[in-house]
């Protein structure tokens, strides 16, 4: 394929991709974005980075770190100054360079693809661009308007310099590691996870030198790192790791990261629960099943036993495959980390079998001239189609109101005894309620689930307001004089495809905090819509 027509189906990929996410953030409003514009209010008003929490009855002047304080302050300058549209196509294009960075890690890995003996550059271009289409569905649940857009960026980034130093084609990119984690830290705190895999990936050149002593043939032995090579990579990272202290918190960064290893918000939270867990992701179980069948496709296949495997890509996949079944947020990275293993595998597959079609057999019986157009004409469509469906707005905490309780935020508002009560939320909306009624007192919002309180974590002692022997025991504990949850009778149950396809059938459950609500006498319900509910008492 000539340069050009890969330029230009790159270039409407990358359209595609910005506009998709475009219209992505305007179909839902995230449910932390309230508490992250108002804690980058806090920062740009007063120029200090917020460390004491009052925002909440529960935790005031409890001490917090806001790993992504950088951004929130970002976030808020852009909303409050340009507006929610501004941010929205910030946050797009962010993404959209996750994709583009993404394509020049996999000509920097197979040495611009169509220079490597063993690839096909037209399968492994026309693959990318295939596995790019799936991707931005499958991961959409996990991007758009959120912070966490930028950690997928800088993995990229990451995964970028350490395969350019890996190759010596790039190796003075190395210098940018400390500079790379300097804007992590500040920003997100998955900068951790970076560290670990840099320290990873230093242990697996080592062991590819044992291997190779040891004559171990499975092994890709390209590129050995000398020992001169090793001290230098070692170096850096001690370097990065210095860099990363350099935020508003120290060393109590790390100690707030450490929490996490708490793991009740894993089972509670919908993004952090496994793959198997209801509501099911059927685009991340696809690409997680069609990862897998790859892989045993290759294993199974008798003449593929001479092949050798790159240790470093062994390691991601397996690595990021055990944390993308354990939680859905994960996919993202599992994703972008194992996209390379799987052009490989799959030229593996068809280019190098003669026995199964190869690229030169289809190229006989199908004219590429033809393809081509046929991919502009549909790039061309489902652009148009996208631009059409984005429904623009400046106002999302008064836009999406079939998901969040505006109306009852303006019951309250016009309502002074209930505004200054101290009230027990839903813990999905607490972000939203920080920004759109800051002035009240509020049970829990989304900052610091894992925060240990009352020797378990503040997520737990949340949920306990929902156990059937625990309501009003927990009611009259915190002196709650108000509460606004769901309009939710039950917690949802399983769809007809769950239930009959992938066998999931979980029961209903009962919602006793609701039930204890309205069959007390003591509380009354003062406001009620579709969406939301408020007691007082």
């Amino acid at each position: 394929m000539k340069r050009k027509s890969i330029t230009i189906i790159l270039t409407l990929l990358n359209l595609l991709i910005f506009i998709f996410f475009l219209n992505n953030s305007f179909n839902y409003l995230d449910p932390d974005l309230g508490w992250h514009l108002k804690a980058g209010q806090d920062i740009v008003e007063n120029k200090v980075v917020s460390s004491v929490n009052y925002y909440n009855f529960t935790l005031n002047n409890v001490e917090w770190v806001n790993h992504e304080w950088f951004l929130d302050a970002f976030s808020y300058f852009i909303y409050s100054n340009f507006g929610y549209i501004v941010l929205s196509l910030i946050f797009s294009f962010l993404t959209t360079l996750v994709f583009y960075f993404l394509y020049k890690y996999l000509n920097l890995k197979y040495k611009g693809l169509k220079d490597n003996e063993s690839l096909s550059f037209n399968l492994s271009f026309f693959t990318y661009v295939i596995l790019s289409l799936f991707g931005i569905i499958a991961i959409s649940p996990h991007v758009g308007l959120r912070m966490q857009v930028i950690a997928l960026l800088f993995f990229v980034l990451f995964l970028i310099i350490l395969e350019g130093y890996n190759q010596k084609r790039k190796r003075k990119y190395i210098i940018l590691l400390p500079l790379l984690f300097l804007f992590w830290a500040n920003m997100h705190g998955t900068f951790i996870l970076g560290l670990g895999l840099m320290f990873a990936f230093l242990g697996i050149k080592i062991l590819e030198i044992l291997f190779y002593y040891f004559n171990f043939k499975k092994i890709n032995y390209a590129y050995l790192w000398s020992n001169k090579k090793i001290l230098t990579f070692f170096s850096i990272s001690i370097f990065s790791v210095l860099t990363t202290l350099i935020n508003p918190y120290g060393f109590k960064l790390y100690d707030f990261l450490s929490g996490y290893t708490n793991t009740f918000y894993l089972s509670h939270i919908q993004e952090w629960l496994p793959q198997y867990a209801l509501p099911v992701n059927n685009w991340q179980i696809s690409y997680l099943g069609i990862s897998l069948s790859l892989i045993l496709g290759v294993w199974l296949l008798n003449k593929y036993k001479g092949i050798k495997f790159n240790l470093g890509d062994v390691f991601l996949f397996i690595f990021f495959l055990y944390f993308a079944i354990s939680s859905k947020r994960h996919f993202p990275l599992f994703f972008v980390a194992t996209m390379p293993v799987f052009i490989y595998l799959l030229n593996k597959l068809i280019v190098d079998n003669k026995n199964i079609f190869t690229y030169s057999y289809l190229n006989k019986y199908i004219n590429l001239k033809y393809i081509k157009y046929f991919i502009l004409f549909m790039f061309f469509l489902v652009i148009t189609s996208l631009v059409s469906q984005i429904k623009f707005t400046n106002y999302p905490f008064s836009d999406y109101c079939y998901k969040y309780p505006c109306e009852a935020v303006e019951f309250i508002k016009n309502n002074k005894d209930i505004k200054e009560k101290k009230i027990f939320n839903s813990y999905a909306w607490g972000g939203y309620l920080l920004w759109t009624i800051p002035e009240t007192q509020i049970f829990i919002d989304g900052r610091m689930p894992q925060l240990v309180y009352k020797n378990h974590t503040i997520l737990e002692e949340y949920f306990e307001f929902f156990e059937e022997d625990k309501v009003e025991e927990k009611l009259e504990e915190y002196n709650i004089e108000a509460v606004l949850i769901k309009n939710n009778k039950k917690e949802g149950s399983a769809t007809w495809f769950e239930r009959k396809v992938l066998k999931l059938n979980y029961k209903e459950r009962n919602n006793y905090l609701y039930n204890y609500l309205e069959s007390n006498k003591n509380w009354k319900k003062v406001f009620s819509n579709y969406v939301s509910i408020i007691y007082v008492r």
